[in-house]
């Protein structure tokens, strides 16, 4: 709750209340690497126990809004050493349309809203037993938007230069922090 309330101060001093999503300095500001500090988001928290003793480390977002294309990166470990790997999501983005409404039932009535395109979820095991596997232990998975579901969305309620929150479809929260200097790599093209 502490945290959601110091949220909703800082959202109350937001440089770009109205038309972010068409401003070139706030475009400017979204791009680069992203880490996540804080998020109540289902999606996520969910990982918090992964099966077979995995553990949730670090969870990064690199955002190129150029090609406005993003992927969330999270690091995954085996408590007990036996493996490291990642999960990516491979995604784009574009403005929303005004008048949008997102899953929680909220209007986009200023401009700030990205509707987001899940494109890839790939699965890798980096290390097995101490040994680098060359990535070649991957999963990858297309998803497909259910028929009918909302477009998946997200409010950008704070940026600046160093500092992201960002509001789910279902009103989670996300808080995140620029990477001094931050280039997390994303996938190739051949590897999505």
């Amino acid at each position: 709750a502490e945290i959601a309330s110091a949220a909703m101060r800082l959202e109350a001093t937001t440089p770009y209340s109205r038309g972010l999503t068409s401003d070139p300095k706030a475009l400017s500001e979204l791009s680069g690497t992203w880490r996540l500090l804080y998020t109540d988001a289902p999606e996520i928290t969910g990982l918090a126990n992964p099966p077979l003793g995995f553990q949730l480390g670090p969870v990064f977002q690199p955002i190129d809004t150029p090609s406005r294309s993003f992927e969330t990166l999270a690091l995954v470990t085996q408590r007990f050493g036996l493996a490291r790997g990642n999960l990516r999501v491979v995604g784009t983005f574009k403005p929303a349309p005004m008048g949008s409404l997102n899953a929680a039932g909220v209007r986009n009535d200023i401009g700030n809203r990205i509707d987001v395109d899940f494109k890839r979820l790939v699965f890798t095991v980096d290390d097995l037993l101490g040994l680098s596997t060359g990535a070649r232990l991957r999963k990858v998975a297309s998803p497909q938007a259910k028929s009918g579901a909302p477009q998946p969305a997200v409010d950008i309620t704070y940026l600046d230069e160093t500092l992201r929150i960002t509001r789910g479809g279902d009103n989670s929260i996300f808080v995140l922090m620029k990477e001094d200097g931050g280039t997390a790599r994303t996938l190739s093209i051949a590897e999505r």
